[in-house]
C-alpha cells in the first residue's frame, strides 16, 4: 500500500500521495509551496494511472511524461502557467513531452515554448496514441500549440492564442479537435498523412496570412461547424473524401480549395474574400458543392478547376464578387452540372464556361457588368436550360462554341441579349430586347 510521506525539513511538509489500495490510482500534488514545485517534480514521484494535482500557480521550466506513465493524468486546479522557459528567459524547448499512451492533460496553461537544438517549440508535443488535451490554453509557442504525432488522440476545448501554428497533426488519423478556439496563430490547423480526423464546433480570429486549414495526404476528414472571422484563407484541403459544411467566414483572405477526388462542400457563408483565392476551389473529382452564399469576393466565387470532372454544383449564390479577369463563376472542368445557381451585380462575366458538356439549371445572372452567360470555343455540348439572363451590361448570353442547347432560357433588358457565334443544336428560347441602361442596384 502507498502511504502518506511526511517530509521534516525545518518545519513538517507534505508530499501528498494519496493512500490507495495496490492496483488503484493514486493522487500526487504539485504546489508552490509545497514539497514537489515543478510539473516535472509531480510526474515523477507518479506511477502509471496515477493523477498529478498542480495547484493554482506559475510554474517554470518543461515537462517530460515518459513511456512507463500510461495512463496518467496532469490536471490543473484553479489558474495553473506553466512556462517553459529556464533561468532568464532561456529557451528549453516543448512545455510538455508526452511519450505514454492513454495520458489525458486538462486545465493547464502552457506559454513560450521555444526550440533549443534539436527539441521543438512546441506548447505540448505528443508521441503516444490515446492521448487527451482538454480546457488548455496553448499562447505564444514558437512552433506548433500542439503537434500531435500519434493516433486516436483528442484535443476538446482549448484554447490556441499567437502561436506559430495551433495544431499540427501527423500520421495522427482520427484526431478529434473539438470546442477549440483559435487566436491571432499563423496557422490553426494543419493535417498530414493523417485520415479520418474529425475538427467540429471550431472558431478561428484574427489568424494570419497563411491557410487556417491545410490537409496534405489527409483522407476522409470532416469539418464543420467553424466560424472565421479576421482570418486567412479557409485553406487547402488534399485527400479524397473531404467533408467541410457549416462554416461561417467574414472578412477572410480566400475560400476553400479542394483537390483529391469526391469532395463534399456545403452550406458555407462567405463575406468579404479579400485576396485572390476562390470562395470555393474545386480540383477534386466527382465532388458535390452546395449551398452556397459568397458575397464580395474579390475573385471568383465558385472555381472549377480542368481536372475536377463530373462536379455537381447546387444553390449558390454569389453577390458582388469576380475581377475584371475573374468571372463569378468559371467552369473549366468537363461534365459538370449547375443547379439553381445565382449571380447578382458582378463586375465581369457571370457564368464562364469553358469545360465540355456542362449543364446549367434555372441558374440566373442578373446585372453582370459584362455577360450573363459566356460559352466560349472549345465549350463544346453545353446545355443551358430554363437559365435567366437579365440587366447584364453585355450580352445576356453569349454562345462561341459548337452544339449548344439552349431550352426554355431567357435573355431580357441587356445590352444585347443574345450574340451567337457558334452552332446551336436546340434553340427553345424566349429573348426579350431593349433595357440599355443599366437600372438602380437591387439588393
Amino acid at each position: 500500500m502507498r502511504t502518506a510521506l511526511v517530509l521534516s525539513i525545518g518545519s513538517a511538509l507534505w508530499l501528498s500521495v494519496a493512500a490507495a489500495p495496490p492496483g488503484h490510482a493514486a493522487t500526487v500534488v504539485v504546489s508552490k509551496n509545497g514539497p514537489l514545485q515543478t510539473v516535472q517534480a509531480g510526474i515523477d514521484a507518479a506511477a502509471a494511472g496515477d493523477t498529478v494535482v498542480i495547484k493554482a500557480g506559475t510554474y517554470f521550466g518543461i515537462a517530460t511524461i515518459g513511456a512507463a506513465k500510461t495512463g496518467l493524468t496532469l490536471k490543473g486546479v484553479g489558474k495553473v502557467v506553466l512556462d517553459a522557459r529556464g533561468p532568464g528567459g532561456a529557451n528549453l524547448g516543448a512545455g510538455i513531452t508526452v511519450a505514454a499512451t492513454g495520458v489525458t492533460i486538462r486545465g493547464l496553461t502552457i506559454r513560450n515554448a521555444a526550440a533549443l537544438g534539436v527539441a521543438t517549440g512546441d506548447g505540448i508535443r505528443i508521441d503516444a496514441a490515446t492521448c487527451v488535451v482538454t480546457d488548455c490554453v496553448v499562447i505564444g509557442c514558437a512552433n506548433e500549440g500542439i503537434d500531435v504525432r500519434a493516433a486516436d488522440c483528442e484535443l476538446l476545448d482549448c484554447t490556441f492564442v499567437s502561436n506559430d501554428n495551433g495544431v499540427l497533426g501527423q500520421d495522427s488519423d482520427r484526431l478529434r479537435i473539438v470546442g477549440c478556439a483559435f487566436r491571432g496563430n499563423d496557422n490553426s490547423v494543419q493535417l498530414v498523412s493523417s485520415d479520418d480526423v474529425l475538427v467540429q464546433q471550431t472558431s478561428v480570429k484574427d489568424s494570419g496570412v497563411g491557410d487556417v486549414f491545410r490537409t496534405t495526404t489527409s483522407h476522409r476528414a470532416t469539418i464543420r461547424a467553424l466560424k472565421l472571422t479576421d482570418s486567412g484563407p479557409i485553406g487547402e484541403f488534399s485527400g479524397d473524401d473531404l467533408l467541410l459544411e457549416n462554416v461561417v467566414g467574414r472578412r477572410i483572405g480566400g475560400g476553400a480549395r479542394v483537390s483529391g477526388n469526391a469532395a463534399v462542400v456545403r452550406d458555407l457563408d462567405l463575406v468579404d474574400l479579400h485576396d485572390a483565392s476562390a470562395g470555393v476551389d474545386v480540383r477534386a473529382t466527382n465532388s458535390t458543392i452546395s449551398d452556397i452564399r459568397c458575397v464580395d469576393a474579390s475573385t471568383n466565387a465558385i472555381f472549377v478547376d480542368e481536372l475536377a470532372t463530373n462536379c455537381q454544383i447546387d444553390d449558390v449564390v454569389a453577390i458582388r464578387c469576380g475581377t475584371l479577369d475573374d468571372p463569378a463563376f468559371l467552369v473549366e472542368g468537363d461534365d459538370a452540372t449547375l443547379t439553381d445557381c445565382s449571380i447578382v451585380r458582378c463586375p465581369t462575366d457571370g457564368f464562364s464556361i469553358l469545360g465540355a458538356r456542362v449543364h446549367l439549371t434555372r441558374c440566373v445572372a442578373r446585372q453582370c457588368a459584362f455577360d450573363g452567360f459566356d460559352v466560349p470555343n472549345d465549350a463544346n455540348e453545353a446545355v443551358l436550360e430554363d437559365c435567366v439572363a437579365t440587366l447584364c451590361l453585355g450580352e445576356g448570353i453569349e454562345i462561341s462554341s459548337l452544339d449548344v442547347s439552349l431550352i426554355r432560357c431567357i435573355a431580357k433588358q441587356n445590352r444585347v441579349d443574345f450574340a451567337n457565334d457558334g452552332v446551336l443544336l436546340v434553340a427553345d428560347v424566349d429573348f426579350v430586347t431593349g433595357g440599355a441602361t443599366f437600372p438602380p442596384e437591387i439588393d
